[in-house]
């Protein structure tokens, strides 16, 4: 993909993949949820986007990043 409409060189963004793992357990008799999740499970830092400013503002770029691995746990319970 491109960052900006010109598809010049420069604005090109690299594919990556994405890994997202979740995991779900669920008791209906307890009224229990157990849900667990990794996000970006290979941890990749890949350039997302891009934002080339304007002359006014010296036309540098702002690369944004992908979030790095991010983990958790959630518990539901319900009566």
């Amino acid at each position: 993909t491109f960052a900006r409409i010109y598809n010049a060189p420069s604005d090109q963004i690299k594919g990556w993949d994405n890994v997202n793992l979740t995991l779900t357990l669920v008791n209906d008799g307890m009224g229990l949820e157990i849900v667990g999740f990794i996000k970006n499970v290979t941890n990749e830092k890949v350039i997302a986007d891009i934002h080339l400013h304007d002359e006014s503002a010296g036309l540098f770029r702002n690369s944004f990043y992908t979030d790095p691995r991010t983990y958790g746990v959630s518990l539901k319970k319900r009566w």
